[in-house]
C-alpha cells in the first residue's frame, strides 16, 4: 500500500509541476516603416500578460533594474 501511495504521489506532483509552467508570458512584435531609400524606423512592442514584468537579466544590489535596450554602434544603422 505504501508503494502505491508513493508512486501515485510522485506521478501527481510530476503532472502538477508540468501544468504550472507558463510558456510565453511576453509576446513580441515589430514593424519597420521605411522613411526613405536608406532609412527606416523600427517599432518594437511587447505584449505582457497581467501581473508580469520585464526586468534586466542582471540583478544589481538594490533590486531588479527595468529593461532597457542598447544597440552597439554600427555602420549599418544610426
Amino acid at each position: 500500500m505504501k508503494k502505491i501511495t508513493l508512486v501515485l504521489s510522485m506521478v501527481l506532483f510530476t503532472i502538477a509541476g508540468a501544468f504550472a509552467q507558463i510558456e510565453k508570458p511576453v509576446t513580441w512584435s515589430y514593424v519597420a516603416k521605411k522613411v526613405n531609400k536608406t532609412e527606416a524606423v523600427l517599432y518594437l512592442k511587447a505584449s505582457i500578460d497581467s501581473k508580469w514584468h520585464i526586468y534586466s537579466q542582471n540583478v544589481k544590489s538594490g533590486g531588479p533594474v527595468k529593461t532597457t535596450f542598447a544597440f552597439s554602434p554600427s555602420k549599418d544603422f544610426s
